[in-house]
């Protein structure tokens, strides 16, 4: 008897979870969900940014490959021995190279790597593009990269991108202190900052186990529930604000943080350009409010006072289609579609100064 019911116990759990896959393979078919996908393949590497470094925060494991499949779009990641998506290159050079520092923009999610718009620039400008870009990485952390790491190879220019919606986020302490991984922030009060490395107490890298690795590349429902269970944090992180757009709304200590982290990328640079370049969000394009109320009007200021080269790219997103969304990102992600990629690239052989020869 008590067999029986266990048995059956156990086959309304099963059935529950077929249910529960149909259901949110159904809202993620419809455009409802935007998860990552199952691939059924156990070949990839763990996670997308498994290991926890006192450098890049977390990064991809070095010599690995990982696949993302979303509804509209289903990319394989390639990582050299430094952990990103570019080939190795070599530490000197006497050819002319342009060093890319960013987060996902940079690095490309959602599109090939071909199709980049770093790669383009290479591509146009015939010069070596060199890819430091990594997902969630915000400027305090794009600062320990080129510090750590990124500078040691010899480079005549620098191309940063910030994305104002997550940068604020991923440099903020506060917030740092309740994440899973650790990253690199700024404590104190412009311009008295030290670089600390927060939450203290972060877990050693382990492996993901096989059945956690498992779910994740066989079921809709592991990350539908990572989904949520993220969501869920940030929203009962009351320590940090999370404003609807970032580019426009945004405190001061959120900028004093960004702004230390140009004068440092800027002081290591030297004699090189450094080109800023800050990335709308699709929502913030959404907005009627004029460019100069945005980030793009102190960032510009700050950057003209400094000898830094700035390139806002809200007007150009809005100048270039009447629905910049449908045209320039995912249908079912945040990030640039190819066209968005070569709008920008485009901008920068134009505006950046770095290309003479396509002006």
């Amino acid at each position: 008897m008590i067999k029986r019911k266990l048995l059956f116990f156990l086959f309304l759990l099963f059935f529950s979870f077929i249910l529960l896959e149909i259901g949110i393979c159904f809202l993620v078919k419809a455009g409802h969900l935007n998860i990552i996908m199952p691939t059924y393949t156990m070949g990839d590497s763990e996670d997308f940014l498994p290991e926890r470094s006192y450098i890049y925060g977390h990064r991809h494991l070095p010599n690995s490959s990982y696949t993302v499949k979303k509804n509209c779009v289903e990319t394989v990641y390639h990582f050299n021995g430094l952990g990103f998506r570019d080939e190795m290159h070599s530490v000197r050079s006497d050819k002319s190279r342009v060093l890319l520092i960013g987060d996902s923009f940079t690095e490309g999610l959602g599109v090939n790597e071909d199709e980049r718009f770093g790669d383009l620039l290479e591509k146009e400008s015939k010069r070596t593009h060199l890819n430091f870009g990594m997902a969630d990485k915000g400027s305090t952390q794009a600062f320990s990269i080129y510090k750590s790491i990124a500078s040691e190879y010899d480079h005549d220019a620098v191309i940063l991108s910030i994305f104002p919606v997550n940068d604020f986020i991923d440099d903020d302490p506060d917030f740092g202190k309740h994440a899973e991984s650790i990253r690199p922030c700024w404590i104190g009060e412009y311009p008295n900052y030290t670089l600390e490395f927060v939450p203290k107490d972060a877990p050693a890298n382990k492996p993901t186990s096989k059945w956690k690795h498992f779910l994740k590349r066989f079921t809709y429902t592991y990350d539908a529930l990572y989904f949520i269970k993220e969501q869920f944090k940030i929203s009962l992180n009351n320590d940090v604000a999370m404003p609807s757009s970032d580019y426009f709304n945004f405190t001061e200590s959120q900028l004093n943080r960004m702004k230390y982290s140009l004068l440092k990328i800027k002081a290591l640079a030297k004699h090189r350009p450094l080109v800023v370049v800050s990335i709308p969000s699709h929502i913030d394009l959404q907005s009627n409010i004029h460019a100069e109320h945005s980030i793009e009007g102190p960032l510009s200021k700050f950057c003209s006072e400094n000898n830094i080269d700035y390139l806002g790219l809200y007007n150009t997103f809005n100048e270039a289609s009447s629905d910049p969304e449908e045209d320039f990102f995912l249908s079912c992600d945040s990030h640039w579609n190819a066209k968005g990629h070569q709008l920008v690239a485009e901008t920068l052989l134009k505006k950046s100064g770095l290309y003479p020869m396509t002006d």
